[in-house]
């Protein structure tokens, strides 16, 4: 699982934070829905705005935090990450406990998205 947190709020008037994460399969996906859905009300009682569909992205509205789950090729299609490159990224603890290998595809990532900073930047003032 690939999983980045984005502080989107200088970009973007709609949500302040947005969660992007990976997941191997239609089945994991609709577990992880599950599994924050129930987090979300139970920990902090928030509620989420939409349903999930059938598709192999999935989005989650809390209003002030938008969770995406794709499948791996879903999310290197649509390409969030770069879109969205110049958004601060929020420093998760856990992460340094993946595998090296994760670690490895996500510098690889991040440096794509520094890449596109600009253009995402300037796309998103228009």
């Amino acid at each position: 699982t690939d999983l980045s947190v984005l502080h989107v709020a200088p970009l973007v008037s709609w949500t302040s934070y947005m969660v992007i994460c990976t997941v191997m399969s239609r089945p994991q996906l609709l577990a992880v829905l599950a599994r924050m859905e129930d987090a979300a009300r139970d920990d902090w009682d928030r509620v989420k705005q939409n349903s999930a569909g059938s598709s192999q992205w999935e989005v989650m509205d809390f209003g002030d935090v938008v969770v995406h789950v794709f499948t791996a090729e879903q999310r290197e299609h649509y390409d969030l990450d770069g879109f969205y490159a110049a958004a601060e990224e929020v420093p998760l603890p856990f992460v340094e406990d993946w595998d090296s290998t994760s670690n490895v595809e996500q510098s690889s990532r991040q440096r794509s998205a520094v890449a596109n900073a600009v253009w995402s930047k300037n796309l998103l003032s228009i």
